[in-house]
């Protein structure tokens, strides 16, 4: 296996481990949240995206927060989203730490392939859809 591949699959499983793991506080009832999908693996996990952050940046790349929330927690994370070749990466997130809210900013390095039918699949489906490629 390719070692960038291999990375990919790492960093995968250890971004849904993050969002399993260390979640923060939700709040889902804020219109601007729009709903994605059910967590495959925990029926108790939901995950949103805040649809007045969508932001589009150059090279058909666009932005946004996704939420992993349950009944009582939330992890945020804002991602950048690659229109074209369906690649994202994370730029930084946030979550509760014994009640307090932590922020953590990521080095926006390398760019994760997105596994089909992921929750950030679906979302780059949703929103993608208005961002026209440029020539």
């Amino acid at each position: 296996m390719k070692p960038s591949v291999k990375y990919s699959i790492y960093l995968i499983v250890a971004v849904s481990f993050f969002i399993v793991i260390v979640p923060g506080h939700a709040d889902t009832k804020d219109n601007r949240w729009v709903y994605i999908s059910q967590d495959k693996d925990d029926a108790s996990t939901s995950y949103y995206y805040d649809s007045e952050t969508i932001t589009p940046h150059s090279y058909n790349q666009v932005g946004v927060w996704l939420k992993a929330a349950t009944s009582t927690d939330e992890t945020l994370y804002n991602l950048e989203i690659s229109c074209v070749s369906g690649m994202f990466h994370i730029i930084e997130g946030s979550f509760d730490i014994w009640g307090r809210r932590s922020k953590t900013s990521y080095i926006a390095g390398r760019w994760i392939i997105t596994p089909p039918n992921s929750e950030v699949y679906l979302l780059s489906k949703m929103i993608c859809k208005d961002i026209r490629p440029r020539k």
